[in-house]
């Protein structure tokens, strides 16, 4: 069998599929400090079989150059989602959150819940099955293959799921997608340069505001409410509800909040008049405290105003709105935020 390849510029799959749980371990401990033997055992089947479905001729000549585009009308993750129903040898419970990982890690081409794994198989051929079961050995070993595949029974077939279908513990499957997602896209971005020895600190560069700052030295006009606005935030735990009036100085507790920690602060607002409001106080309490921040407001999917040339959502202060906020979850095209959202300091205000 000839070197199945993940991306086209040359990385084998299976190199690439070790290179992501090597990733996703480090993102895993980064999100949960202690997760659970089984969360662990999900992100490596998971991390190791996300891409089994490039184990195509089809998908193999587009990676080559042999081919411009695919006419199965399935892409790859659909492709390991259904011949992983039907071969992946573990519990139901592990299995439903494989599956679910490996079906979302990738944009959808297909109506949701309308086909079933014997169609999506029938798309392939006999030996892309095959070539997909001596992958799938090579990277976990024989005991993990089933012998007589997952549809004896099953004749109508395992059809393919809904985004929000699960009710027994959403956010594990969120966690689970964000660690895995966020692997993927990190993994192959630093496989393309050749720096994968810098996973961590490229994780930190994620999470870590270019420039900390602290709010102590108080300009004289804001002493009245100052010390009024520290013992709040030192009495704040990990999620706190702070009820004020209009005028109290809200925006200056939060940032004081923000300030605590070094990670960056994303700040949900529900409106797109009160985001800019936001935007205009915070960068006006920051000039009082004369500190260099790096602020954003990003809206639209675009970065609408800075104080800073700057990659959008990538800030130490991202000021933005519920949509933009939750648009990760949904819309694979910006799901590496995935771990940005779930990591960084967020006020909802």
């Amino acid at each position: 069998m000839s070197k199945i390849k993940a991306k086209s510029f040359g990385i084998e799959l299976i190199t690439h599929s070790r290179n992501v749980l090597l990733t996703a371990n480090k993102i895993i401990y980064t999100i949960l400090k202690n997760p659970e033997s089984t969360t662990l055992e999900v992100i490596k089947l998971g991390a190791l079989l996300h891409d089994i479905g490039k184990c195509t001729e089809v998908f193999q000549k587009m990676l080559n150059g042999k081919l411009k585009k695919s006419k199965n009308k399935f892409r790859h993750n659909e492709i390991g989602w259904a011949f992983l129903y039907r071969y992946l040898n573990v519990n139901s419970e592990t299995l439903k959150q494989v599956l679910d990982i490996v079906y979302w890690h990738h944009g959808i081409s297909n109506k949701l819940n309308e086909n079933n794994h014997f169609q999506i198989l029938e798309s392939v051929s006999e030996n892309d099955i095959e070539t997909m079961k001596t992958i799938l050995v090579e990277l976990l070993g024989d005991d993990y293959l089933l012998k007589i595949p997952r549809d004896a029974e099953n004749y109508n077939g395992e059809k393919t799921p809904l985004y929000y279908s699960r009710n027994d513990g959403l956010e594990k499957y969120m966690i689970n997608r964000t660690c895995i997602i966020s692997a993927d896209r990190l993994a192959s971005k630093l496989e393309e340069k050749g720096l994968l020895d810098n996973v961590d600190e490229i994780i930190d560069e994620y999470l870590i505001k270019e420039n900390t700052f602290v709010l102590d030295n108080c300009p004289s006009e804001y002493t009245t409410r100052f010390s009024k606005q520290l013992e709040i935030v030192d009495s704040c735990e990990k999620t706190t509800i702070i009820k004020a009036p209009a005028g109290f100085g809200k925006t200056l507790t939060g940032l004081i909040w923000g300030a605590k920690t070094n990670k960056k602060l994303i700040w949900v607002c529900p409106r797109n008049a009160v985001a800019l409001s936001v935007y205009n106080s915070v960068l006006n309490e920051l000039k009082a405290f004369n500190l260099n921040v790096n602020v954003e407001l990003f809206l639209s999917g675009e970065v609408i105003k800075t104080n800073n040339k700057t990659e959008g959502f990538t800030s130490d202060i991202i000021i933005t709105n519920i949509d933009n906020f939750l648009a990760p979850t949904i819309d694979s095209r910006i799901s590496d935020r995935l771990f940005l959202i779930n990591k960084a300091d967020v006020i909802f205000d």
